[in-house]
C-alpha cells in the first residue's frame, strides 16, 4: 500500500467515520471518502459515545481530523506524499469536512457576505482554531474559505527531500500513537470533557495494574484509559526525542532543517496538551501528580530503589518537552 493511501485509510478515515457516527446530520452530504480506498482495509470497530458527551467528543474528533490534515500538508512540502494525489484526497475528504465547520447562523453569514467577517466561524470552529499554532489556524481558515492551502504556511526547509526518511519514521511512530484508544481518551479528558464529566471520571479509583491493563487492551474505565494515555504520550515523546537526538551532528541532513521539522512537528501536536487553557493545565497537573503518587506507592510496596523513580520523572520531563509540558 502506498504511503499516502495508508495514511488516509489508517489515520484520516477513522476519525471521519467517528464524526459521521456522532453527528450524521452535519456530514450527511459527505461523499464516500477516496472511492475504493475505503474498502481496501477493514475499518476499526466503532465505539458508542456516552450519552450527553456527543458535543465534546465531536470537538475532539474534529481536532484529530485537523491534525491529520496538517500531517498531509507537511508531507506534501517534504515530498513524502505526492501532491496531485494528496490534493485529490483533500478535495474528496477534507474539503467537505472544512465546509461542515462553517456557521449556519444567518447573522454570521450576512456579516461574511458584506465583508464584515473573514471566516464564518461557528463557536465550535473558533474554539478549535484558538487551540492551534498560528500557521495551523491560518491553514484551517483558508480551508474553510475554500482557498489554496498546500502552497501556504510552509515550514521553509532548505532541502525538504533530505527529510523524507525522517518524516517516514515519524509517521510510523505517529500512526501507532494516534490509533491508541488510550491516547484519544487522554486527549478528550484533558481538553474537551465537560467539568462534571472530568470530575466524575477523575474521582474514581484506579490502580497501576488497571491502567496497565487498559493500555494493553485499549479498553477500560475512563480514568484507567486516561492514565494509560499519559503513559503513551510519555513513550511517544521519548521515542521522538531519541530520534531527533540521534540526528544531531549528522552530515546527511541539514541541522537547520532538522530543527525546523522538530519545531513544526511539536507545533502540530501541542493542541493535545493545550497549556493555553487553564482547565487543561490544571487537569494535566492532576494527572501527573496522581501518576507520580501511584508510582511512589508502588516503589514503597515493591521496595524499589527511590532513585529509579527520580529517573522516571526525569524521563517524563524530557519526553513532554515535545508538547511544551514539563511539569512533573
Amino acid at each position: 500500500m502506498h504511503r499516502l493511501e495508508q495514511f488516509i485509510v489508517e489515520i484520516l478515515l477513522p476519525p471521519i467515520d467517528r464524526l459521521r457516527e456522532i453527528e450524521l446530520e452535519v456530514l450527511e452530504d459527505f461523499p464516500d471518502p477516496v472511492g475504493d480506498l475505503s474498502e481496501s482495509i477493514e475499518r476499526p470497530n466503532k465505539s458508542a459515545v456516552p450519552e450527553g458527551e456527543e458535543s465534546a467528543w465531536r470537538a475532539e474528533t474534529r481536532a484529530e481530523i485537523i491534525e491529520a490534515f496538517l500531517w498531509l500538508h507537511l508531507g506534501v512540502e517534504i515530498g513524502s506524499f505526492p501532491e496531485e494525489a494528496t490534493r485529490a484526497a483533500y478535495k474528496a475528504v477534507l474539503a467537505p469536512f472544512f465546509k461542515s465547520l462553517l456557521s449556519r447562523d444567518d447573522v454570521v453569514l450576512d456579516q461574511l457576505r458584506f465583508g464584515e467577517r473573514y471566516v464564518a466561524h461557528s463557536p465550535e470552529s473558533q474554539a478549535l482554531v484558538l487551540a492551534l499554532p498560528r500557521y495551523a489556524s491560518i491553514l484551517v481558515e483558508l480551508a474553510m474559505r475554500e482557498e489554496e492551502v498546500f502552497g501556504k504556511e510552509q515550514a521553509g526547509f532548505d532541502d525538504p527531500g533530505g527529510l523524507r526518511s525522517l518524516f517516514q519514521t515519524l509517521s510510523l511512530l505517529y500512526s501507532s500513537f494516534v490509533a491508541n484508544p488510550a491516547v484519544r481518551q487522554f486527549t478528550y479528558e484533558l481538553n474537551f470533557a465537560e467539568p462534571h464529566v472530568w470530575e466524575r471520571d477523575w474521582k474514581k479509583n484506579c490502580t497501576g495494574n488497571e491502567a496497565r491493563e487498559a493500555d494493553i487492551s485499549g479498553s477500560g474505565p475512563p480514568i484507567a484509559l486516561t492514565l494509560a494515555g499519559y503513559l503513551n504520550f510519555w513513550g511517544h515523546g521519548a521515542r521522538c526525542a531519541e530520534l531527533f537526538q540521534g540526528l544531531e551532528g549528522s552530515e546527511e541532513v541539514s541541522t537547520f532543517d532538522i530543527g525546523r521539522l522538530r519545531n513544526r512537528f511539536s507545533e502540530l501536536l501541542r493542541w493535545r496538551i493545550n497549556l493555553r487553557s487553564r482547565d487543561s493545565t490544571e487537569r494535566f497537573e492532576r494527572i501527573q501528580e496522581g501518576l507520580v503518587q501511584q508510582l511512589q506507592r508502588e516503589t514503597k510496596t515493591l521496595k524499589v530503589d527511590p532513585r529509579g523513580l527520580a529517573l522516571l520523572q526525569e524521563s517524563m520531563e524530557s519526553a513532554f518537552e515535545l508538547w511544551g509540558a514539563v511539569r512533573v
